[in-house]
C-alpha cells in the first residue's frame, strides 16, 4: 500500500481480489474515494504473476478519472473500458453527461480484444482524451454523443474498426493514428441513437495524420444514415490498401445529408475519393494516386466540387521525447516542504536541478496540505533543462496574489536581457486531467496596471516565457485565466499542444495562446475550448505590449509559425488572429484547419474566424507592405460575423477552402478588407447562412413568409488592390456580392449564387470589379438575373 500512502496513484496490485477485473474496478473506486483519481495499471500483474490483465467484462469509469496503462497488456473478451452512463437507461439526457475521462498509454500500453466489440466505448461524455494506446484485434474506439474530445497517437493491429463515430459526436480532434483494420479504419455513421436535448448530427470533426490499411473497405467511411455529417476535415491520409476507395462519402441508401466536408492530402494506392450521394460544399485537394487510378469518382452529382493541388508546408522544429525511465522528484517528499505550496514546488525544482535529475512530478494529492489541490501564491520559476509533469493535478492561483502560475527563471531579470541570458529546454506537460486554474480574479487589469501599487498586467499571464529556446507546453486544461493563458516573447523552437481553455467573459483580454514579439519556429496545435478573447493570437507590437520584455540583440521578427487544429469559441473576438505594427515583421505563417465552435444562440457572435491586423495599437507607425507577408490560411469553418477580416497591409496571402455558416442568423460577411493588399489569392469560399445550429433552437416567431436574405460576400472598404483574385465562390441565400471603395482591380471568378434576393455589386470610382469575366459598372446594379417571384416582390 506504499503508493496509496504517497498519494501519487492507485494500482490494482494493491488489492486482493478474485479477478483482474475486480482488482482494477476496486482501484478505480479507491482512487475516487481518496480524491487521487489516477489509476496506473502496470505491466506486471502481481495478483496472478502474469504479464497481462484479463477482463471478463468492462471496467466502468466515473467522471474525473485518469487510467494509465503503464506498459500493461489488457486482454478483454468484450468492451474493456466504458463510462458509467453507457448502459444506464437514465443516462440518455444532457443532465447525466459525464466529464473528464482520460485513458493514457505509456511504455507500450495496449488492449487486446478477443471479440469484435469495441475496446473503449464512451457515451454522453464531455472532455475526454484517449492517447498513446495500441489496440490489438477487437473493435477499437467507439464514440456516441460525445463532445470536446481528442484521440491521439493510437495504433491499431488487425482490429475490426479503428475509430467508430456514431450520432451526436462533435468538437473532436483525431490525430496521429495508424494501423491495420478489417473494416473501415475510421467509420463515421449515423443511425437512430437518441439523447434528450442533444443534436444527433456529427459535426466539427478533424481527422488528420493517419496511416491506414484495410482488407479492401474504405479507410474513411462517411455514412450519414438519417442525420447530417457536416464541418468535417479529413487531412493527411496515407492509405496502403489496394483495390476499392480510400475515402467513401455516403452510401446508396443514405437518407441523411453530407455537407461542407474537406478531404485534403490523400496519398493512396487506389481511388482516393468516391462520392456516392449528392453532397454540398465539398472541397478536395492534393489527392495522390498512381497513374491510371482515378483521384475522384462520383456516382451522383456533387454540387460543390473543387480539385486543387496547391500545398504550402512549413518545416517544424524537432523535439526530444522524455526517457521512459526518467527519475523524478515530487513535492510530496517532506524534505521539500515549506510554508506554501508554491515554495514547496520550487524547492523540489531547485533540488532536481542541483542533482541533475531535471524532472519534477506534481501529483494530484497534496500531502503537505492534505487536499487534492495546490494553491499557488507566487510564480513557479523554471530553470533551463527542466521538465515539470502534472499528474492530473489541480493548481490554483491564490486569492489576492499577482503572479504567473509558471514562468522561466529569467523572465523577470533586472539586468539587460540578451541572447547570452537565453534559457533552453523547458517543458510543462500534463498527464491526464492536469488543470491550471486562475481562481478568483485579483482586480489587475490593463487599465489598473502600474497604478496604486499594482504591478504590470503581464503578472496575470498564466504561463509566461521570455527568451527561451526549446519550450514545450502540452496536455493541459487552463480555466479562469486572469489574462492571457500562455504568452511567449522572443522564444524559438517551441510547441504548444493539446491545450483546452475555459473562461467566461468577465474581464477583458482572456486570450488563449499568444505568440508575441520575436517568436520563431513555433508549432501551436490542437487548441480547444472557450476563451473570452482570441483563442490563438500572433501579436508583434511595441510600446507597453513589449514592456520590459525585450531582448536587446534579437530582432523583433516573428516567422515560421504553424498553427493547426484550432477548434474554439473566442466569445466576441477572433479564433485566430495576426496583429502587427511599428516596423516589426510577421512572415511565413501557416494557419491550417480552424473551426469556430461558438454557440451563437446564447451570445453575440465572434467578430471573425480569422483576422489579420487592426487599425489600433499603433505606437510608432502602421505596418508597411511586405512586413506582414507570406501567409497561408486553409480549411476555415466560421460562424462569426465575418469569416476573414483583414485590417493591416499584407502581401502574399493565400487562402484555401473557407466555409461561412450563419446558423440561422443572417448578415454575415465572407471576406472584409479595409487596407492595402498585394498578391491575394483565395480559392474555394462557401457561404451558407442557414446551417443547423448546435443545440435545438427556438422556433421562428416572425409572421413573415417572405425570404429576407442579407449579408455581403465581399466587403472591401478603403481598399487598395494589386493582383487580388477570388476564385470558386459558392453562395446560398445572400444579398450582396461585393461592395468596394478605394482603388485597384478585383477579379471574382467562377461565382455561383443560389436563392438570392437583390444581388448586386457596388464599386467606387477608382475601382475595377470583374465578376465572372464581366466588368461591373461603378454604380449599384443587379449583376445576376432574379427569379420571377423576386422581380414581383
Amino acid at each position: 500500500m506504499q503508493r496509496i500512502k504517497e498519494k501519487l496513484y492507485v494500482t490494482p496490485n494493491d488489492f486482493a481480489a478474485g479477478t483482474d477485473q475486480e482488482a482494477i474496478q476496486r482501484a478505480v473506486a479507491e482512487a475516487v474515494r481518496q480524491e487521487i483519481r489516477r489509476v496506473v495499471i502496470p505491466a506486471n500483474n502481481e495478483r496472478t504473476g502474469n504479464d497481462y490483465w484479463e477482463l471478463d467484462g468492462p471496467i466502468f469509469l466515473p467522471s474525473e478519472i485518469t487510467v494509465i496503462l503503464d506498459g500493461a497488456l489488457i486482454r478483454s473478451k468484450g468492451v474493456a473500458f466504458q463510462n458509467e452512463a453507457v448502459d444506464d437507461p437514465n443516462g440518455r439526457c444532457m443532465g447525466r453527461e459525464q466529464r473528464n475521462i482520460f485513458l493514457i498509454g505509456q511504455h507500450g500500453g495496449r488492449i487486446e480484444g478477443l471479440r469484435n466489440s469495441p475496446q473503449i466505448r464512451l457515451f454522453n461524455v464531455y472532455k475526454y482524451r484517449v492517447d498513446g494506446i495500441t489496440f490489438c484485434g477487437g473493435g477499437g474506439v467507439q464514440l456516441e454523443f460525445t463532445r470536446n474530445g481528442k484521440l491521439l497517437h493510437l495504433q491499431f493491429r488487425d482490429s475490426l474498426y479503428g475509430i467508430s463515430l456514431f450520432e451526436g459526436n462533435r468538437n473532436l480532434i483525431v490525430e496521429n493514428i495508424a494501423g491495420t483494420t478489417f473494416q473501415e479504419f475510421i467509420l463515421v455513421r449515423g443511425g437512430n441513437g437518441t439523447l434528450l436535448g442533444r443534436d444527433p448530427d456529427i459535426r466539427e470533426i478533424i481527422l488528420c495524420r493517419m496511416q491506414a490499411q484495410t482488407s479492401g473497405t474504405p479507410a474513411v467511411g462517411l455514412y450519414a444514415g438519417s442525420i447530417k455529417i457536416c464541418n468535417l476535415v479529413v487531412r493527411d491520409l496515407t492509405d496502403n490498401t489496394s483495390g476499392g476507395v480510400s475515402v467513401c462519402v455516403g452510401n446508396v441508401s443514405d437518407p441523411g445529408e453530407i455537407r461542407d466536408v474537406t478531404i485534403r492530402g490523400v496519398s493512396s494506392r487506389r481511388c482516393a475519393v468516391e462520392t456516392v450521394v449528392a453532397c454540398d460544399g465539398m472541397y478536395y485537394t492534393s489527392l495522390h494516386t498512381p497513374d491510371g487510378i482515378p483521384k475522384l469518382v462520383q456516382r451522383k452529382e456533387n454540387t460543390r466540387e473543387l480539385l486543387d493541388n496547391d500545398e504550402t508546408e512549413i518545416i517544424l522544429p524537432q523535439f526530444s521525447e522524455l526517457s521512459i525511465d526518467t527519475p523524478f522528484l515530487t513535492p510530496n517528499q517532506p524534505e521539500f516542504w515549506a510554508q506554501s505550496d508554491a515554495q514547496t514546488i520550487m524547492n523540489t525544482i531547485a533540488a532536481a536541478s542541483e542533482r541533475g535529475i531535471n524532472h519534477v512530478v506534481i501529483p494530484r494529492w497534496n500531502m503537505r496540505a492534505n487536499q487534492p489541490r495546490w494553491d499557488i501564491d507566487e510564480t513557479i520559476s523554471l530553470p533551463s533543462d527542466m521538465t515539470v509533469e502534472l499528474w492530473g493535478c489541480h493548481l490554483r492561483l491564490a486569492d489576492f496574489c499577482y503572479c504567473n502560475m509558471f514562468s522561466n527563471s529569467n523572465a523577470y531579470m533586472t539586468e539587460e536581457r540578451t541572447s547570452a541570458s537565453e534559457q533552453k529546454n523547458i517543458r510543462i506537460t500534463g498527464v491526464g486531467d492536469a488543470v491550471l486554474d486562475g481562481g478568483n480574479h485579483n482586480g489587475l487589469l490593463e487599465k489598473t496596471a502600474n497604478k496604486n501599487g499594482l504591478p504590470h498586467i503581464v503578472h496575470n499571464v498564466m504561463v509566461l516565457f521570455i527568451n527561451v529556446s526549446g519550450v514545450v507546453v502540452e496536455n493541459i486544461h487552463i480555466c479562469r485565466q486572469r489574462f492571457y493563458g500562455c504568452s511567449f516573447y522572443f522564444c524559438d523552437h517551441g510547441r504548444v499542444s493539446n491545450i483546452d481553455f475555459y473562461s467566461r467573459e468577465l474581464v477583458p483580454n482572456l486570450d488563449g495562446v499568444d505568440l508575441r514579439t520575436g517568436t520563431q519556429h513555433f508549432l501551436v496545435e490542437n487548441i480547444t475550448g472557450t476563451t473570452s478573447d482570441d483563442a490563438v493570437a500572433m501579436n508583434n507590437l511595441s510600446g507597453d505590449c513589449l514592456y520590459n520584455r525585450g531582448v536587446v540583440d534579437k530582432a523583433p521578427a516573428s516567422h515560421h509559425i504553424l498553427v493547426r487544429n484550432v477548434m474554439a469559441d473566442p466569445a466576441r473576438w477572433y479564433v485566430v488572429r495576426l496583429l502587427l505594427h511599428d516596423g516589426h515583421t510577421l512572415q511565413d505563417v501557416v494557419v491550417d484547419t480552424v473551426i469556430d465552435a461558438s454557440l451563437t444562440e446564447f451570445k453575440k457572435r465572434p467578430q471573425a474566424c480569422f483576422n489579420i491586423g487592426f487599425p489600433e495599437y499603433i505606437r510608432v507607425r502602421e505596418t508597411e507592405l511586405g512586413e506582414l507577408a507570406r501567409i497561408t490560411v486553409r480549411d476555415l469553418y466560421s460562424r462569426s460575423d465575418c469569416m476573414i477580416e483583414i485590417g493591416s497591409r499584407v502581401k502574399d496571402l493565400h487562402i484555401r477552402n473557407g466555409h461561412a455558416h450563419g446558423d440561422g442568423i443572417p448578415a454575415m460577411v465572407t471576406v472584409r478588407i479595409r487596407t492595402e493588399v498585394e498578391n491575394l489569392y483565395a480559392k474555394g469560399l462557401f457561404y451558407r447562412p442557414e446551417q443547423k445550429s448546435l443545440y435545438l433552437t427556438q422556433p421562428d416567431k416572425s409572421n413573415s413568409t417572405k425570404p429576407t436574405y442579407k449579408g455581403t460576400l465581399f466587403n472591401l472598404q478603403h481598399f487598395q488592390a494589386k493582383n487580388v483574385v477570388f476564385e470558386d465562390i459558392f453562395a446560398d441565400k445572400c444579398q450582396n456580392i461585393a461592395f468596394m471603395t478605394g482603388g485597384g482591380r478585383i477579379d471574382i471568378r467562377n461565382l455561383s449564387v443560389n436563392e438570392y434576393s437583390c444581388t448586386y455589386a457596388e464599386s467606387g470610382p477608382d475601382c475595377e470589379l470583374n465578376i465572372n469575366g464581366v466588368q461591373s459598372p461603378r454604380v449599384k446594379t443587379v449583376v445576376l438575373p432574379l427569379s420571377a417571384n423576386e422581380k414581383d416582390s
